[in-house]
C-alpha cells in the first residue's frame, strides 16, 4: 500500500505570525545594542574617573621626585661654584697688588670690572663679588693672623720679609660671608622650591689660605 506525501503551504494566519516576528526582530536588535552601549558608554566612565585619580596620586609622587633631584643638583651647582670663587679669588689675591680687593672680588665670580658695585656669579644669585672676603695675613705658616695694616706694594714687602720688618705679609685668606663682614656668617641658599614652604637653607663658610707670591710685584 503506498503512501502519499503533500506539502501543505502554512496558513495565512502562520504567515502573518512570521512575519509579525521578523518584523519585530530588527526593533529588539536596535533596543539590545543601545542597552549594550548604554552598559559599555557607563563602565569607561567610571573607569575613565578611576584612571584620572590614579594619574593624579601617581603625578604628585612623579612632580615631588622629579622637583627633588632638579634642587640637589642645584645644590651641588652653588656648593661648586662657591669652592671655585673662593679658591680664585685666593689665587688672584696672592699675585695681584694690594689694593686691587674690588678687582679681585668681581673677577672671581666672572664678572669683569674693578668697582664694588654688587654683580653675582652667572647663574647664582647667592653668590656675589661682596660676599668675598680677603684678608692678609701675618706670621709664620700655623700661626696666621689678620692684619689691616699693609706695605706699600709686592716689592717692599717682599724687602720687609727678607729683613724680618713689619709689616710681612706671607699669605692671603679668603672667605665667602655674607656682605664680607667679620665675624664669617655662612650664605643663604635660595631654594628653587623649599622656599616655597618657608623653609631656608645656609652653605657652610667656604675658605682659603694661600701663601702670598708676587702681590703684584714684578722682578727687575
Amino acid at each position: 500500500m503506498g503512501h502519499e506525501f503533500r506539502l501543505r503551504s502554512p496558513g495565512p494566519d502562520r504567515l502573518r505570525v512570521h512575519r509579525e516576528q521578523s518584523e519585530d526582530e530588527p526593533a529588539n536588535t536596535c533596543a539590545t545594542h543601545a542597552d549594550r552601549y548604554a552598559r559599555n558608554r557607563d563602565k569607561a566612565v567610571r573607569q575613565g574617573g578611576a584612571s584620572s585619580v590614579e594619574f593624579a596620586l601617581v603625578s604628585l609622587l612623579l612632580c615631588a621626585g622629579l622637583f627633588g633631584c632638579m634642587e640637589l643638583c642645584r645644590i651641588f651647582w652653588v656648593w661648586n661654584s662657591a669652592a671655585e670663587v673662593s679658591a680664585r679669588a685666593a689665587r688672584l689675591a696672592a699675585t695681584l697688588p694690594f689694593g686691587a680687593t674690588s678687582q679681585i672680588a668681581r673677577n672671581a665670580v666672572l664678572q669683569a670690572g674693578s668697582t664694588q658695585t654688587s654683580v653675582a656669579f652667572p647663574g647664582i644669585p647667592e653668590v656675589t663679588n661682596q660676599n668675598v672676603q680677603i684678608q692678609y695675613m701675618t706670621g709664620s705658616w700655623g700661626a696666621l693672623a689678620p692684619t689691616t695694616n699693609l706695605p706699600a706694594d709686592g716689592v717692599q714687602n717682599l724687602a720687609n720679609c727678607t729683613q724680618g720688618l713689619n709689616p710681612c705679609i706671607s699669605a692671603v685668606q679668603v672667605s665667602l660671608c655674607q656682605n664680607a663682614v667679620a665675624p664669617c656668617q655662612p650664605l643663604n641658599y635660595q631654594s628653587l622650591w623649599i622656599g616655597l614652604w618657608g623653609l631656608t637653607l645656609q652653605l657652610p663658610v667656604f675658605s682659603v689660605t694661600v701663601p702670598l707670591q708676587s702681590a703684584g710685584a714684578t722682578q727687575a
